[in-house]
């Protein structure tokens, strides 16, 4: 699923629109852990879900994705 280093979009940019429309972040947390992430935290950041941990590979990630359709922005 993710890419590491890949650009996808803006991570400013996730236009996810109302908040009451977004999916609550610990679906996606719950969806991450059960790829093998181990998540260190998890914010809101310029709208958008970031996440920081290690992905099931072991490697840091900070991810951002788009709260409305968990979709992933930008990894790094």
């Amino acid at each position: 699923m993710l890419l590491s280093g890949g650009t996808m979009a803006s991570p400013d940019k996730c236009n996810a629109g109302p908040r009451d429309q977004w999916q609550p972040i610990e679906t996606l947390e719950k969806r991450l852990r059960s790829e093998g992430w181990t998540i260190r935290k998890s914010t809101i950041h310029s709208g958008c879900y970031k996440i920081r941990g290690k992905s099931g590979k072991g490697m840091r990630m900070k991810a951002y994705f788009n709260p409305k359709t968990l979709e992933i922005l930008k990894d790094e």
